[in-house]
């Protein structure tokens, strides 16, 4: 355990030190919760997740031009939206469930 401790230790001063760093480890907490959002899905809807969360972060309206309206995500950016489809689709099933013929 004190090697934990020391390693939580300079984690912490790169934090402080370094921006890049804590921009890292808050991806990888989001990256965390959208992994803990998924739990429980089939490789079909893990292999979906990312197209729904790129389409629910795109622009509305439609904007085709390059820069016209567009929104670029970062790492713990598109980490949220990950996390955000996994948790809508989770929502959708739970509603489903009850209806004949749901998911299985």
């Amino acid at each position: 355990m004190p090697a934990l401790n020391a390693r939580r230790r300079q984690a912490i001063c790169l934090m402080g030190e370094d921006g890049e760093a804590a921009a890292s480890m808050e991806a990888g907490l989001a990256l965390r919760a959208a992994a803990a959002a998924c739990e429980g899905f089939s490789g079909r809807l893990l292999r979906k997740l990312p197209f729904l969360a790129h389409a629910a972060s795109a622009p509305a309206g439609g904007a085709r031009a390059r820069g016209a309206g567009c929104r670029v995500l970062g790492c713990t950016g598109f980490a949220r939206a990950l996390e955000a489809a996994a948790r809508a689709e989770a929502l959708d099933r739970r509603l489903l469930a009850p209806c004949e013929g749901g998911p299985e």
